[in-house]
């Protein structure tokens, strides 16, 4: 089922498998999806892209981890709904509000529909 608007959304992951994952998981239902390594390449992306309608990006990565990530990223695009993914407790989320953490957060391993779902969620929230 794809998604009713056209999609772009920008996954952020020092992890190539779970980049494929996710673009592999995403294109089929006609999103355009931008990968990025790290955070810097992700702000570069950010920066010349067209439309960016999601930020989906890891909590954990070396050099600029995803809530540094997430608040630069807010500051330029403040519509923008972000999605956090992690294979781990991340104590750094403890900051936020339970209920936005429950509703902004994929825990990894996830599977194609309950990347498909999370991402539908967000989108529905901002609409």
């Amino acid at each position: 089922m794809k998604f009713r608007d056209d999609i772009t959304v920008l996954a952020v992951d020092d992890d190539s498998f779970t980049l494929d994952f996710i673009e592999a998981a995403l294109a089929p239902l006609g999103c355009r999806v931008h990968v990025a390594a790290n955070g810097e390449a992700a702000l570069a992306i950010a920066a010349t892209a067209r439309k960016i309608d999601v930020l989906l990006t890891d909590v954990l990565m070396p050099e600029m981890n995803g809530i540094e990530l997430a608040g630069t990223f807010m500051a330029r695009h403040p519509e923008t709904p972000i999605l956090f993914m992690s294979g781990y407790i991340c104590p750094s989320l403890g900051r936020l509000d339970p209920l936005e953490v429950e509703r902004t957060f994929l825990r990894k391993p996830f599977t194609p529909q309950t990347l498909v779902s999370k991402m539908r969620d967000v989108l529905d929230r901002r609409a």
